[in-house]
């Protein structure tokens, strides 16, 4: 099943005003357009909402062995239209944990069947990926908003990361702190960021 999700990675998506970059991770966006979004092509064996997060999700992300907390309501609507087009992960957004992130946003992390999400609050974007990748490399997107004249990058990654490196095409910009497996961004150029273990 895992090996199934392996290639759901979207380059370049562009929703209306904003563009989403996933980082080896699948994306989606919620909102009027987003049918646009790119969904996984290939097809996938039915998975099973879990109930809680999988071990392997505890042992490597400690947040997600903290208690959940659902998303108030002036939210929730949003994020529920994203992940309903991430069924074939089953994520449960009961399951969610909020994390406030050095960019000074909530992101939220959700844990599927052998997969785990990161989503950014204000947009209800999220990023997706399989519990395997995401444990050995990271996973991240990166949103670009025109009105405000920049990128957000936001990730998670597993305990064993403390700090995240970002780099653009220049080089290396800045050394990030990791929070509770979740970190942040704020840029005025494309960037991506590089798990720094130890």
């Amino acid at each position: 099943m895992t090996g199934a999700r392996t290639g759901w990675r979207v380059p370049l998506v562009a929703v209306g005003a904003m563009v989403v970059i996933a980082i080896g991770a699948w994306i989606a966006r919620s909102g009027e357009d987003r049918g646009t979004s790119s969904r996984p092509s290939r097809a996938v064996a039915t998975v099973t909402t879990i109930v809680a997060a999988q071990p392997e999700q505890r042992r490597a992300f400690a947040v997600l062995s903290q208690p959940a907390q659902t998303p108030p309501p002036a939210r929730r609507a949003a994020i529920v239209r994203v992940l309903s087009a991430s069924r074939p992960l089953g994520v449960n957004l009961a399951l969610a944990r909020r994390v406030r992130t050095g960019a000074g946003e909530d992101a939220w992390v959700v844990p599927g069947d052998g997969s785990v999400c990161v989503i950014r609050d204000l947009t209800a974007t999220a990023g997706c990926n399989t519990t395997r990748e995401a444990i050995a490399h990271g996973m991240a997107l990166l949103e670009r908003d025109p009105l405000a004249h920049g990128y957000l990058l936001l990730g998670i990654v597993p305990n064993s990361v403390r700090r995240v490196r970002v780099r653009s095409d220049r080089g290396v910009v800045a050394t990030v702190p990791v929070s509770r497996n979740v970190y942040a961004y704020l840029s005025t150029v494309p960037v991506r960021g590089e798990p720094v273990r130890g």
